[in-house]
């Protein structure tokens, strides 16, 4: 498992140990249906699919002269994003 966030440095193990907490939670609860979450093999496909319907929330907000902004390339997200974080980080006391 990688972090690949901006800013936000998590190990790895501390990560595996988190998810770890929350499907240990959910086999002591539902014994049934653990076999199959244990034998699902697209579970990194499936994240993926997790993190672009978060992406799709975010973007939803913006107006049609933004999201087209963003579609022709004349506006990067991901910069825009980076700008903020270091606004955000450098605001830190």
């Amino acid at each position: 498992m990688t972090n690949k966030t901006p800013g936000r440095a998590i190990d790895p193990k501390t990560l595996a140990v988190q998810v770890g907490d929350y499907v240990r939670g959910y086999g002591r609860n539902n014994t049934e249906a653990f076999a199959s979450l244990i034998a699902y093999r697209q579970w990194a496909v499936m994240a993926q699919r997790a993190l672009d319907a978060r992406a799709a929330r975010i973007v939803s907000v913006f107006s049609n002269d933004e999201l087209e902004a963003i579609a022709r390339g004349d506006v990067s997200l991901s910069e825009v994003g980076r700008e903020v974080l270091k606004e955000i980080e450098g605001g830190k006391a």
